[in-house]
């Protein structure tokens, strides 16, 4: 099992106690205990014997339902998850609290392949040519990532792209439709990365390490259609890949529909380089609003 760890205002750690399935979900008046298939590593001298195995959380704070969910969906799909520990008994006397959860890396990895074969999210690619769109924009052109005449683009400058081996939002959109392109910021080379695309609340983790070495060169899981000769204002030429509109990714079946919602993420070791251009740290993700048939 993989013990997380981070320090607090205090100097306080919290630790991945335990991991695996869920077994036990129960709310009883706004506070909600559940407990996971995996014996915790420690106990804490808060804990009575009788709750041992048992986690408690409020849900009278935002973060406390957001986990709520997160439980539901576990419980639902059978995905394992990892609890990180708040180390007190500050919600019920004698009953552990949860700090956070998050799906287990390993169940995530596990589930992703074989269901996407034939999607956009079924490889990812690392086109060493910048982008450019039916907008006429290209991605060394902040203007790529805000807007397309094609279809709604989520996308924009990505905050804490140094925030290092920690789960960074790309961008993400409620709603029923389809994904069909997700472009990361840039990265440097040799850069182990993640992409987590959470689909009506379920998490899908796809990982690669990055092998270009040069500007505009971005991690991009999408249907590439073919190459354009952009000529700049002063004569220049620069060859371009294309995706495909959003309308002809679901069209070709390479969409991945979502009924509720999609939001990706994404988590890097080093951070992303800088350069004169000031769109690095963009990104952004394409879809098709519609209604998918299950």
């Amino acid at each position: 099992m993989r013990i997380l760890a981070a320090l607090a205002s205090l100097s306080l750690s919290f630790s991945a106690l335990s991991a695996g399935s869920l077994t036990t979900l129960d709310v009883q008046e706004n506070v909600v205990f559940f407990e996971t298939s995996e014996t915790k590593a420690t106990s804490l001298s808060c804990v009575s014997s009788d709750n041992a195995a048992l986690y408690s959380l409020s849900l009278n704070s935002d973060s406390g339902k957001a986990m709520y969910a997160m439980l539901m969906t576990a419980m639902s799909s059978g995905k394992a998850i990892e609890v990180i520990s708040a180390g007190d008994c500050g919600i019920v006397d004698k009953v552990e609290r949860a700090a956070s959860i998050k799906f287990s890396e390993a169940s995530m990895t596990a589930t992703n392949k074989s269901q996407f074969n034939g999607t956009i999210l079924e490889n990812i690619k690392e086109p060493n040519l910048p982008l450019y769109n039916s907008s006429g924009f290209l991605s060394h052109d902040k203007r790529y990532f805000t807007h397309s005449k094609d279809s709604p683009s989520y996308r924009g400058m990505i905050n804490n792209t140094n925030a290092l081996n920690r789960e960074v939002f790309l961008s993400g959109t409620p709603g029923s439709g389809w994904l069909t392109a997700i472009i990361l910021p840039e990265l440097k080379r040799d850069t182990n990365y993640a992409i987590i695309v959470e689909i009506d609340g379920v998490a899908h983790r796809f990982e690669g390490k990055f092998t270009q070495n040069r500007h505009n060169a971005r991690p991009v899981m999408g249907l590439f259609k073919d190459t354009h000769i952009y000529t700049h204002s002063v004569g220049s030429e620069t060859l371009a890949y294309v995706l495909a509109s959003p309308a002809e990714v679901v069209s070709r079946g390479y969409g991945v529909p979502f009924y509720e919602s999609v939001n990706v993420k994404f988590q890097i070791d080093t951070a992303p380089t800088n350069l004169e251009y000031n769109v690095e740290h963009h990104g952004k993700i394409e879809v098709l609003f519609g209604q998918p048939t299950p």
